[in-house]
């Protein structure tokens, strides 16, 4: 008796959610996520770049971008994410703005994370993508690209840490209009 009433019980819960609670339970982990690493507009190979879901802070998978700057990560499930580029030593570069995955929509392409090439440069990354753009900046380039490694090496650990992740990805959601991100939905999944 008793498991025919929790089985009627769970039947009334599934039907009285709706359909969105069939949909969850029935949502294979489907969604894709990919696009390209760049610095100043050019791409940035062999670079190390981690999902984040947004609603847990838990690193989902980290990659290493191929030779034209590209990554994509698979199998994942609906949720709020964010890519994160980040040097070999670890230390954060940059952070797109979130990037929904939801029934119906489970594929984003063409997101492209960027960074400047004096942030590049600071963090020892960048080849000579960094050191062009750093170069390309005339006579204050060398001055710029000290203030910048000052920065970073001032405040630089924060933003490598749980707490000064989650601040920028608070900071970004809120801005992200102002962020160029070039996000493009795609429903193929």
């Amino acid at each position: 008796m008793k498991r025919l009433v929790a089985t009627l019980l769970a039947v009334a819960w599934i039907l009285g959610s709706g359909p969105r609670a069939l949909i969850l339970f029935a949502q294979p982990n489907n969604g894709e996520i990919s696009g390209t690493a760049m610095v100043e507009g050019k791409p940035l190979a062999h670079m190390t770049v981690r999902l984040r879901n947004v609603d847990t802070g838990a690193i989902i998978a980290t990659q290493t971008t191929n030779d034209k700057g590209e990554f994509k990560f698979t199998g994942l499930p609906p949720g709020n994410y964010v890519i994160e580029l980040v040097t070999p030593r670890d230390r954060l570069l940059t952070i797109s703005p979130p990037i929904g995955l939801a029934p119906g929509s489970m594929a984003v392409t063409g997101v492209t994370v960027s960074t400047s090439a004096a942030a590049a440069a600071a963090a020892g990354v960048g080849g000579g993508v960094a050191g062009a753009g750093a170069a390309g900046a005339g006579a204050g380039g060398a001055a710029g690209a000290g203030a910048a490694g000052a920065a970073a090496a001032a405040g630089g650990a924060f933003f490598t840490t749980t707490a000064g992740i989650i601040t920028l990805t608070a900071i970004g959601a809120g801005i992200a209009g102002l962020i160029a991100v070039n996000v493009t939905a795609s429903n193929s999944k």
